[in-house]
This record gives structure tokens, sequence and C-alpha cells, in this order.
């Protein structure tokens, strides 16, 4: 307990208590040290485990469901921390789960997640299905898992995959990947994670990638929010304060486990690390918060839509710069873009029916999250959904929304661990709270929902023939 509190306390302390930090520019009365630390902290990877508001107690499993205005369908996700996916009825039953035990930490890892616990080291960051019954599994910054109907593992492919992913109808997959590069900035050599898109063909093999912020940088319109986060971050970071206020803060307490960890951290920042890639990738996003894109959202767009972008862009989400854009991965060129100055550190866009881009803005600055409906042409909000209280409805980070069929949104309020899907006029007419607690007893505790996704009642053929088999 005393490490992850230190690791935590570590970043904050060693950002702003620098004496030559400047004040972050891209945010209006940043200079304040509680508000660098609130950034620092937000770049952080995910907890595995939330608080259970007071009010939200005993609240597990489905607490509101209206069968004539909910979208009747089967709703698939997972609890960060385990390594275990579900399609669950609208009344929360299990239909379906597959679970695995491929690509989860070695026990020599596992001793190091035991100084990292607070991280998402461990269990199934995010997953999708096909109607097959094949399920995509995101290992974060460790790999790509396909699983068949029965939780078989048809293959692993070892990536930094984090975040997301998606499927085209020819079988590819297309998903998010991040790995350390150095980066020449001005006078400094920086060592930051670049986000990359893999392109798989159906068997897993890696048919093509290429760095997100290597496209960012050559645009003219995204160029300068890239150069900005840069400058911040050479302000931000030297190699030396995380060692040194490590050292500092633990003293004598668990003195051979910080001697281990401040080695292996001057090994990755020196490319000389000699444990596993997961290990490795683990350290690097929990001692290097220079992460300046942070991708987190990423959408094959399936058709043309005029003032978008054409069938088989990519639409992706790309946090740090608070924008959302289009780029063309034949060519690496960036078309539609949206967000600086409108989003705060969103997730999950998606194209709708209609055209229209739906997104699910943080508000991690204002404090108050909200899903917003967008016209790529005119660049216009034309929907939102937001509470009138600001604490009802507030994800500082994950979250994720989805536009149902019959014209619903379903939300997912990560950080409490809650869904809930509200009418266009903002009714709720379905709520989930996550009945994975870390302490069953006591019901403070709740494991997040990275995502939801609603799917319709026959996407799973052969689920239905199972179901009427057992019965």
């Amino acid at each position: 307990m005393f490490v992850r509190q230190a690791a935590v306390a570590l970043l904050a302390f060693a950002f702003a208590g620098c004496p030559d930090s400047k004040p972050a520019p891209d945010r209006p009365g940043a200079g304040k040290r509680s508000a660098r630390t609130k950034r620092q902290l937000a770049s952080l990877p995910y907890v595995n485990w939330v608080p259970v508001r007071p009010e939200d107690r005993g609240r597990n499993g489905v607490t509101r469901h209206n069968p004539d205005r909910a979208y009747q369908g089967i709703t698939l996700y997972n609890s960060l921390p385990r390594a275990k996916a579900l399609v669950v009825d609208m009344y929360g039953r299990t239909l379906h789960s597959w679970s695995s035990a491929r690509g989860q930490p070695t026990a020599a890892e596992l001793s190091w997640h035991r100084i990292w616990s607070h991280l998402d080291f461990i269990g199934w960051h995010h997953v999708e299905a096909t109607p097959d019954g094949s399920l995509y599994v995101i290992l974060h910054m460790h790999g790509l898992l396909k699983l068949d109907r029965s939780s078989r593992p048809q293959w692993l492919v070892e990536l930094g995959a984090h975040h997301d992913l998606d499927i085209t109808d020819s079988g590819e997959i297309y998903v998010l990947s991040a790995d350390k590069v150095r980066l020449r900035h001005g006078k400094q050599t920086l060592r930051i994670l670049d986000d990359e898109v893999v392109r798989l063909g159906p068997d897993g093999k890696v048919r093509r990638r290429f760095s997100l912020l290597k496209v960012l940088q050559r645009d003219p319109r995204t160029a300068p929010l890239v150069k900005k986060k840069l400058d911040w971050a050479a302000t931000q970071f030297a190699a030396g304060f995380a060692v040194e206020r490590l050292m500092a803060l633990v003293v004598q307490k668990n003195k051979e486990n910080v001697q281990r960890t401040t080695a292996a951290f001057a090994e990755i920042l020196t490319d000389r690390f000699k444990g596993t890639p997961r290990i490795r990738r683990m350290l690097m996003t929990s001692l290097l918060p220079m992460d300046p894109l942070h991708a987190n959202g990423l959408q094959v767009l399936p058709r043309d839509v005029e003032g978008l972008g054409r069938k088989g862009d990519l639409l992706i989400s790309v946090r740090e710069l608070d924008l959302v854009l289009v780029v063309d991965p034949r060519t690496g060129k960036v078309g539609w873009t949206f967000g600086p100055g409108v989003l705060q550190r969103q997730h999950q866009p998606s194209v709708l029916d209609n055209g229209h881009v739906l997104v699910f803005d943080n508000g991690a600055f204002a404090k108050r999250s909200r899903v917003v409906e967008v016209d790529p042409r005119t660049r216009k909000i034309v929907w939102t959904f937001k509470t009138a209280k600001p604490a009802d409805f507030f994800s500082p980070i994950r979250g994720g929304c989805q536009r149902l069929p019959n014209g619903n949104t379903l939300i997912v309020e990560s950080e409490r661990g809650r869904a809930f899907e509200v009418t266009r006029e903002g009714s709720l007419v379905w709520e989930f709270f996550n009945p994975d607690l870390k302490d069953p007893f006591m019901g403070r505790k709740r494991a997040p929902i990275y995502r939801m996704t609603r799917l319709p009642p026959g996407y799973f053929p052969w689920l239905k023939r199972a179901a009427g088999e057992n019965r």
C-alpha cells in the first residue's frame, strides 16, 4: 500500500514541486501548483477500482428498466480487473461469458504488479465481439488476444495494444498501440509514448502500422497542437526528478522494492531494460508520464460520409489534444478535425447513421461530463446530454457512448462503474451498476466499466440455440 501511494505521490510531488517548471500553456490559469498536479495525475494509467459513492451502496446490476422505452438488446461488457467478459440481458442476467488466462502476467511479472497494483496491468482492458462468438481482447500494453466462443485462444499478438480496436467486414483488425520513442525537440531528446495504428489480418499477422505522432506533425492544423504539448512536456520532465523524488519519499521503507524499481527505471531511460516487454511497458506508462497524444478511440468508417471522410478512413480520438480527427490510413493524411476549445479529454467518437459524430466529452477541467452529437459539415453541436447537477454525471477519465437503433443513447460513466440509457429528450430508461465489488461486504470499491456495447437481440444466432437447448 505504501509503495502504491508513494508512486502516485511521486509524480504529484516531482512535477508540482519542480522549481523550474512553467505553467502548461494550453490552459488558462494553469500556473497554480494544484492545477499542474491534477493534470499530471490525470495522465496516469487507469486504476482498477473506484470508490463507491455513499448513495450508490447497495445498487448493483440493473436498477432501472423501462421495457417500453429502452432498446431491448443484449449487452457486452467487461470489468477492468478481470480476464472475463459477459453478455447480459436487459435485466442483467448472464447469457454468455468468455474468460482466459492466456496473456495474463506470469508469477515474476505479478511480483512487479504487487508494487504497481494500482495500474490496469492485469485483466482485460477492452473487448469486441463478432456474431460467430469470436472475442477480441485488448491486454493493456501487452497484446491483442482472439478467443473463440468457447474461450479457446486462437492467437495472441504481442504489441503495446491499448484502449480501442475495430474490425472491418473483411475481418481485418485495426488496433491502437503504443511504444516508447526518442524524439528530438528543440535542444532536448524526449522519451515519449507514441501511438500507432496497427492493421492486422484475420490471422493476427501485422500487415501495416503507422505513427500517429508523425501524421499529426505533418498536418498544418494539428502540428501546432502537438508542438504546444511537446513544449509543455519538455519543461515538465527531467529524468533525474523521478528517481530523486522516489528515493526521498520512501526513505527506508520498502527499500528493496524501491531500489529494484529505480534500477529498472534507469534502464528504461537508457534503453537497457532486460525485463519482459510487459514489465517494460508497465513501467514506461507509470514512470514516464510523457504521453503527449494518448489516443483512446478508433473506428473504421463503414461508408462514405459527406463532410467527414471516405469508407475505410479512421475516426480517431486523441485525448491529450482534445482532438477528434479522421485519418486516411492509405495516405496518412488528416481529413476532418474537431475538438480543441470545445472538448475536454473526450472518448469514443463514432459516426451515426445520419452522418453525425457522437462523442463522450469527459469535461475533465469543467468537472462535468456530457455527450455531444456533432454535425461534421458545420462543426456545430446539434444535441447534448448532460445533467442539471454536474456531480450526477461526471467521469474525468474513461467513459463511452453508443447511439442505439431506437434513437436512445447508451452512456458509460466509468469512474462510477455505472451505465445508463437515455432517450433523445434525456429521460433515464435503463441503469446498471457494475456488481463486481472488491469488498462485497462493505461495498466501498467497484470495478470500473471502460466500455459497454448494446447488441441487437439476434446478434449471436448460436446464443439463442444454446439458450433453447438449456431449457
